[in-house]
């Protein structure tokens, strides 16, 4: 069973009881009960009982003979109908069967039941489109009229709740949101110490005074941010940056819709409401910040590497730390997109290096045969039938799964031993991370360790060539090894699972 809470009609109780009822009308008993509440069916990432039902499914670890839902837009609407008869599919060939209670058809295989089936997915995913589309149109209708469409207010700004005719409802506090669906949500003045801060930090700005300087004198003061931690440059941008403080909203700069990646969208789809509420911030001192901001940015490269020159001359070396110490100088990242690295931002200035960063070399040597397994690994399966989909360079999404690949460079302890360092990053927001460790001697990997991110806890950080008897259940030799167990351990979830009961 699946409810997104986009009707009353499917709630979970009104699902259990349609198919409860559908039961006992064929002598079948409910064995196991797999939901998803408040999920939406767009696909099967975030819904961990649908993932669940279909890996038992193909894992024969079940005690049931038929799988029961409701109808056909809670097994999914997805936006791809394939993938809907992909995951039926998967069940149909373990010898579970999907039946829908509330359809006006068996879903018995005939041609008919087919054909209507397929028509209903379409129309499911179709349904989403069109409602994503007028949920748009309506937020940015809204927006026109000044409302507050989400998200934080920002410092010196709060949120106020206002009824359908205007009437003041109250401040929201951090982490409320309003009740009723006729209410709405508009920006007005914070307290006015805040007020206060505000015109302090962009007059010290206009001064001469860095980011960093002003989110130091802050903390000083002990001044506490939005978010109540210490100040940073990032926040000191975003002020002096916002034009909010104007009383100008700017909407739909972004977008994403359909559980697809987030777009920036051009300047002609924004929505831009001006004069909602008197302005925190002179006009002209916004415009002198707006210009500061872009003389600060407009470093070239010989002045980014005048930079390096002036840090090695008062420091006798180059570091990010160093960097990040001295307000006034660009961040290490500037000169990664610039130059490639910092080291070689140094060699173009002319600086010596303090050390051998030939290792950098080594790590991107790494970091692109991930990319290149990734897609060996996209391939391998897309031969085994599956759906894959890029979600980074080193990550796919198949079955269900968020799966990420690394390569583990070799490293020689104290003792002279080779081991292999799994690194906790690779299991960051994934369901499971693949480690291809490569030798000393060798581009190509040996071996890979198939992870799941909840098994990464219990195993030794590192390991040895011969990884040992725990890391034995996780360990492939060839990329197709590592395909097929991804399928073994692919997931998908949602619904009520039946089994007949046998007639006396």
């Amino acid at each position: 069973m699946r409810m997104s809470a986009e009707h009353q009609r499917y709630s979970i109780e009104n699902q259990a009881a349609a198919i409860e009822a559908y039961a006992m009308r064929h002598a079948m008993h409910i064995t196991r009960t797999y939901m998803d509440e408040g999920r939406s069916g767009l696909d099967a990432i975030g819904r961990a009982q649908f993932r669940k039902l279909v890996a038992d499914v193909v894992a024969g670890d079940v005690d049931f003979g038929a799988i029961l839902v409701l109808d056909v837009s809670r097994w999914g609407r997805f936006q791809n109908s394939d993938e809907s008869a992909y995951y039926e599919y998967l069940c149909t060939r373990a010898g579970v069967p999907v039946i829908y209670c509330a359809e006006g058809f068996d879903n018995d295989g005939s041609p008919f039941s087919v054909l209507l089936k397929n028509l209903r997915r379409a129309m499911d995913g179709e349904y989403s489109r069109v409602l994503s589309a007028k949920v748009s149109i309506g937020q940015m209708r809204l927006a026109r009229l000044g409302y507050f469409q989400g998200g934080t207010p920002g410092y010196g700004l709060r949120r106020r709740l206002v009824g359908p005719e205007g009437e003041d409802r109250g401040l929201l506090m951090r982490g409320e949101r309003k009740r009723l669906q006729s209410d709405r949500v508009v920006l007005v003045p914070g307290p006015d110490a805040e007020v206060s801060v505000l015109r302090r930090i962009f007059m010290e700005y206009v001064n001469g005074r860095s980011h960093l300087e002003i989110a130091k004198g802050l903390d000083a003061d002990a001044i506490p941010s939005e978010s109540g931690r210490s100040w940073t440059r990032g926040m000191i941008r975003g002020i002096v940056s916002n034009e909010r403080y104007l009383g100008t909203l700017s909407y739909n700069r972004r977008s994403a819709k359909l559980k697809r990646p987030q777009v920036l969208n051009g300047h002609s789809d924004w929505v831009v409401t001006k004069g909602r509420f008197a302005p925190l911030i002179e006009p002209g001192l916004f415009v002198r910040a707006q210009g500061a901001l872009a003389r600060r940015a407009g470093w070239s490269d010989a002045m980014l590497l005048q930079a390096l020159r002036d840090v090695f001359a008062r420091h006798g070396r180059v570091s990010a730390a160093l960097l990040r110490s001295d307000s006034e100088m660009p961040c290490a990242r500037t000169y990664l997109d610039r130059f490639g690295s910092l080291p070689e931002a140094c060699l173009q200035a002319g600086l010596s290096l303090d050390r051998d960063y030939g290792y950098i070399e080594g790590i991107r040597q790494h970091r692109a045969l991930a990319r290149q397994l990734a897609i060996d690994l996209s391939q391998c399966l897309q031969s085994m039938g599956m759906h894959v989909s890029a979600s980074g360079s080193t990550s796919l999404q198949v079955a269900g799964l968020r799966v990420r690949m690394s390569a583990l460079r070799c490293n020689v302890d104290a003792r002279g031993q080779q081991r292999w360092r799994l690194g906790p990053g690779a299991t960051r927001d994934v369901d499971l991370s693949v480690y291809a460790r490569i030798a000393s001697n060798s581009p190509a990997p040996f071996d890979f360790i198939v992870l799941p991110a909840e098994s990464f806890s219990k195993l030794p950080a590192s390991c040895a060539r011969s990884a040992g008897r725990k890391f034995d259940e996780f360990q492939v030799q060839q990329m197709e090894q590592v395909a097929l167990r991804i399928v073994a351990l692919g997931s998908w979830g949602r619904a009520n699972v039946l089994s007949p009961v046998k007639s006396r």
